[in-house]
């Protein structure tokens, strides 16, 4: 279901619907220095939906779920950063230091798994008394997406591989 979600997302704002950052929409999006994260989406769906279900199957994961889902949360979103990092370098074709990058994006990665968590452990009990076994990953998957889609914020996105790009040339210079 999440990754069913995510790809309709992708269809519709491809399709027209203003769904994408700025309520832009259009397929020149999936070719442009963004492409490479709005098609990591769906790799970050189904890591999200994967690691949930694995985690839901270990007594220790199901007893610590705040802290497996933001560990979920967590990784999912940094697929989708490095997928859209590789793309937005292989069209610049110019590589980044790891250092940047987390001077950079590791804190709104932070920031964005802490409210992901926030909002699961506030919709956690209302969830799980819908009685639906998967719901909860349902959710996780959601937010992770939600999550990644603040991410895709083409003017941030193009604004920080800008001042990455600026900040590589001056440190080879």
């Amino acid at each position: 279901v999440g990754l069913t979600s995510v790809l309709a997302y992708l269809v519709l704002g491809g399709l027209g619907f203003g769904v994408f950052s700025g309520g832009s929409s259009g397929w020149q999006h999936f070719i442009g220095s963004n492409g490479g994260f709005l098609l990591a989406f769906p790799v970050g769906a189904f890591i999200a939906g994967s690691l949930a279900q694995i985690a839901s199957t270990f007594a220790l994961f199901t007893k610590a779920k705040l802290i497996s889902s933001s560990f979920i949360l967590f990784i999912s979103q940094t697929v989708i950063l490095a997928l859209g990092l590789i793309w937005q370098s292989m069209l610049v074709g110019e590589t980044i230091s790891l250092g940047i990058i987390m001077d950079i994006f590791l804190p709104g990665l932070l920031i964005k798994t802490a409210i992901g968590t926030l909002a699961l452990a506030l919709l956690q009990e209302p969830l799980l008394e819908l009685n639906h076994e998967n719901f909860l990953h349902i959710v996780l998957v959601a937010f992770a997406s939600i999550l990644a889609r603040c991410s895709n914020n083409s003017n941030t996105n193009s604004t920080k591989s800008q001042t990455i790009l600026d900040m590589k040339r001056v440190t080879d210079h």
